[in-house]
């Protein structure tokens, strides 16, 4: 469970967004958080809309290895993506 999200989700799979700002340095470039999504996707034949939270990603990461999830290198901000933006599925599995 995650501070951010006043509910438990069920297992399933869930989309996490993250957005960078680039960081220019004289020899380096780095990338700063700016923000970290977790969206929840209806299931195939539902009308209900996706649900978005914005998460703490290293509170996610401790919350995927709670429930034994394999780790998703990149999905959060701090992973390494990378990029100015970044999306990728995680599976949580309930215990």
């Amino acid at each position: 469970m995650l501070d951010e999200i006043a509910v438990e989700l069920p297992a399933g799979s869930y989309t996490v967004e993250s957005l960078e700002e680039s960081i220019s340095g004289k020899s380096f470039e780095a990338f700063r958080c700016l923000e970290t999504l977790l969206v929840s996707h209806p299931k195939r034949g539902e009308t209900k809309p996706a649900k978005f939270w914005t998460i703490d990603p290293e509170e996610l990461a401790a919350a995927l290895t709670r429930d034994g999830a394999r780790s998703h290198e990149g999905a959060a901000c701090g992973g390494s993506a990378g990029n100015q933006g970044s999306s990728q599925n995680v599976r949580g599995d309930s215990t």
